[in-house]
């Protein structure tokens, strides 16, 4: 695959914007939510420097489209136009960083599986990242782009994949016992439904019972030393400060610029 073509003189334009604006702000760990649907996708996720960048991905024949539903998908919107040509060309402008002027920030792409065959979608989608191992591969480059894979907890076979294919391991408070060692070893953070554990809409008090359990998986996560996000939570400053204050350690939004602003006037820098 060509990444070098007539898009990269406007991408590296966008890449020069985005590294204006992103000049100097300090914020959490912000996860860019279903980030294809934002006005301007993947490059005001990554001006406001957000830690995670989200795309839902259906490989359909042998091309991975961008969309939520099946019925989003569009010829013109594919991964690697949307995602994969702008990764390799800000690493590569950036001498194999994400952020030139913060190169120990990190960048990881999460890829949520749109497709029945999930064992096909995963060699599809090394198969295109092992073209870049300066880009994706942290043996190579330690600036590397992270890749988290949501949606399937785990592959058939996860020790055929290579090392930096993380996966979202989706809590439920049950199952936990049945993951194995080289599962365990693959996880890169566990999310669980805000929803399940609280009815709470980012107004008013949230009650202690409700506090308890969203503390419960929090701690979880952390005993066993990987990060936690909720998805389906209350998307407003309330939640949002709420969650930071409890040691959630990203903070999932569909308003990616609002968030890094609201956290950046507090001058937090994780």
């Amino acid at each position: 695959m060509k990444v070098f073509n007539m898009r990269t003189l406007i991408s590296f334009l966008a890449v020069f914007y985005a590294a204006v604006l992103s000049y100097g702000q300090s914020v959490p760990m912000i996860h860019s939510h279903n980030d294809y649907q934002k006005n301007v996708p993947f490059y005001m996720a990554y001006s406001c420097k957000a830690a995670v960048i989200e795309c839902d991905l259906h490989y359909i024949g042998d091309t991975f489209f961008v969309g939520h539903d099946a019925s989003d998908v569009d010829s013109t919107r594919t991964f690697e136009n949307m995602y994969l040509e702008p990764l390799v060309t800000i690493f590569r402008c950036n001498g194999g960083c994400a952020w030139i002027n913060d190169p120990d920030r990190k960048i990881t792409l999460m890829a949520e599986i749109k497709s029945p065959d999930s064992d096909a979608y995963v060699d599809a989608l090394e198969e295109r990242l092992r073209a870049f191992p300066d880009v994706f591969d942290p043996d190579v480059n330690p600036h590397a782009c992270g890749i988290l894979i949501t949606g399937w907890n785990f592959p058939s076979h996860p020790e055929k994949y290579p090392s930096f294919f993380k996966y979202d391991y989706q809590y439920n408070g049950v199952d936990w016992g049945k993951v194995t060692a080289d599962e365990f070893g693959r996880i890169g953070s566990v999310s669980m439904n805000f929803g399940a554990l609280s009815r709470w809409n980012g107004q008013g008090e949230f009650n202690d019972e409700e506090r308890k359990a969203v503390r419960k998986v929090i701690d979880f996560a952390h005993s066993i030393g990987k990060p936690v996000r909720f998805w389906g939570a209350p998307d407003c400053e309330a939640c949002w400060d709420m969650l930071v204050q409890m040691g959630a350690d990203y903070i999932s939004t569909d308003h990616i610029d609002e968030c890094t602003r609201h956290f950046d006037r507090q001058n937090i820098n994780q």
